[in-house]
């Protein structure tokens, strides 16, 4: 309650409509709406995965156009295969490394930078509990959140999961990235999405952070085929894949 009081001390707005600008207003919605809607239309199983929440904006876009999905399509509504779970993976303190990019730096993104979360002040600290707290107010359904470095939370909470339909990578670095991919190998199937936003920093060098990552992975499981999709926002990239 405390958030939603100071930014309505601020924004004489309703905080929903607020929220669903902020999020319709994001560079990657085109893609993202794209993306789950060919996941829902094709009967993709599965839930949708994201490594590097930061903010939450992605995370809940992601939701936000399934939601949109099953709104506009009635079809989906009854099918089993829509009732998707959004899981996020951070470390809540920000970046464990920065592998040598000229502008990052160990903790980056781990507070709230550039106003990104709407309901936090500027170096506020960014904690599961603000992620929480949009997607209420957007009435999305709450998104599993696991908290630590990936290398040591996955082999804890794999378990919980069988399929990936969609897999959105944010985590800016290459050993992060590789982490993501090789534990959620045994969960792709035909058609799943891969999502990358950093995909082409690091000059575009393609043997080092997420496109390095996802590099080695392909030469690493050569039964895996990318198909690329479509690049989108300033450094972004994405691919679905498919059995060779």
């Amino acid at each position: 309650m405390d958030l939603i009081k100071k930014f309505l001390s601020k924004k004489q707005v309703s905080i929903p409509e607020q929220l669903r600008t902020w999020l319709e207003t994001d560079r990657r919605y085109a893609t993202f709406y794209a993306a789950m809607l060919i996941i829902d239309n094709e009967q993709v199983p599965g839930d949708i995965f994201e490594f590097g929440v930061g903010v939450g904006r992605s995370l809940a876009l992601l939701s936000y156009c399934h939601k949109s999905n099953l709104h506009y399509y009635p079809y989906l509504q009854n099918d089993a295969l829509m009732k998707r779970r959004f899981v996020g993976f951070d470390t809540f303190s920000g970046l464990p490394d920065a592998e040598e990019h000229p502008r990052w730096y160990k903790g980056l993104f781990g507070r709230n930078y550039e106003d990104q979360h709407p309901l936090l002040a500027w170096d506020e600290p960014i904690t599961q509990n603000s992620i929480y707290t949009i997607f209420d107010l957007l009435k999305l359904p709450e998104p599993k959140l696991h908290k630590g470095l990936f290398d040591k939370v996955l082999p804890e909470v794999i378990y919980n999961y069988q399929k990936a339909a969609l897999i959105h990578i944010d985590c800016d670095l290459y050993y992060g990235t590789k982490v993501a991919l090789d534990a959620l190998e045994p969960l792709i199937q035909p058609g799943t999405f891969i999502l990358f936003d950093d995909y082409f920093c690091f000059k575009g060098d393609p043997k080092r952070g997420e496109a390095g990552a996802f590099n080695d992975f392909l030469a690493e499981h050569k039964d895996w085929q990318p198909i690329h999709y479509r690049q989108y926002s300033v450094y972004s990239n994405s691919f679905i894949l498919h059995r060779r």
